[in-house]
């Protein structure tokens, strides 16, 4: 009855909630791809969050639509969710990185940064994705409790270590930005430096904090596995974890919904290219603004591919 409840609570969940999701990721995706100020380092790696959380929900919707139960259609879903959750954390890790070197190490980020080299690392993201998302899949099904037991380590070890990676990393971008001299509201590049930094911030403490369930869901998997608790206490214990796991379902659904909501929201920049991606919806007001949409330049969201003007002399002018 109690689990019954549950289900019902997931499907309803599922019903309404990713389409909403799927809908927001599309609209940035699309934003992305027909705003050229878009093309920057760092949309590279949030398009690919967005992709990963696409895939989260389109496989959740699908496993709503398709009631069907075989094995081939729950290693399916499994292995997809298991891929684009591995490739979500794994984007969110990548940018913290990214923005790492962009501000603590700029003279190694200006000899390495690059679109292609971007391009490089998020195709090998997903190709480890892939391999460790099938192989937890695999493990899961097949490898009986032994496997079961492998893939809640795994699970507990890789929030752990992404979590503690993030925090640091970013302990150290706001140690260094408070560093430098205050910033000027004439100093444009800068603010919209910021933004992105505060945006990125913002994302990645509202990610960990959705997912930190799931941790709490490893270790109680891992005490009802091991621990030499009474019948009774365990039983209990089952029960709370059931509950626990619609929680941690729920809480990721609604984590790779929120991402397009959480840039547009923090980052000014965002909502003017969401406003000139959709200008014609309406082209007379948008014609009517009062800006230069020829002119913006490429570099307005933040993480621009870094280009020399005049030589490598001209390399330490580059931000």
């Amino acid at each position: 009855m109690h689990e019954d409840t549950n289900i019902a609570i997931q499907r309803e969940v599922v019903k309404y909630m990713t389409p909403i999701g799927l809908l927001m990721n599309a609209i940035f995706l699309y934003v992305v791809a027909r705003i050229k100020s878009m093309h920057s380092i760092v949309n590279i790696y949030l398009g690919n969050l967005a992709a990963a959380d696409t895939v989260i929900l389109a496989s959740s919707l699908v496993s709503l639509l398709w009631q069907t139960r075989s094995i081939w259609r729950d290693l399916i879903l499994v292995s997809l969710a298991n891929v684009s959750t591995f490739a979500s954390h794994f984007f969110v890790t990548a940018l913290a990185f990214e923005r790492y070197f962009a501000i603590c190490r700029p003279l190694t980020f200006r000899a390495e940064a690059g679109k292609g080299r971007a391009f490089k690392i998020t195709a090998g993201l997903w190709v480890t994705a892939i391999v460790v998302g099938f192989a937890v899949t695999a493990a899961f099904v097949w490898g009986g409790d032994a496997g079961s037991n492998a893939t809640n380590v795994v699970t507990m070890v890789h929030y752990t270590v992404g979590l503690v990676i993030n925090v640091y990393l970013y302990v150290c971008i706001v140690k260094k930005l408070r560093q430098q001299p205050k910033i000027t509201s004439s100093d444009d590049h800068q603010q919209r430096l910021r933004r992105v930094i505060l945006m990125l911030i913002v994302n990645t403490a509202v990610f960990f904090a959705l997912n930190i369930t799931s941790i709490i869901e490893a270790i109680m998997v891992a005490i009802i596995a091991w621990s030499s608790l009474s019948y009774s206490s365990l039983v209990k214990l089952n029960h709370s974890w059931i509950d626990l796991v619609i929680v941690v379902f729920i809480l990721g659904l609604f984590n790779s919904s929120v991402n397009p909501l959480v840039y547009s929201g923090v980052n000014s920049d965002y909502r003017e290219a969401l406003v000139e991606a959709f200008s014609f919806l309406n082209p007379k007001r948008y014609c009517c603004r009062n800006r230069d949409t020829t002119q913006r330049p490429a570099q307005q969201i933040e993480m621009q591919e870094i280009k020399p003007r005049h030589g490598r002399a001209a390399a330490g002018n580059e931000v």
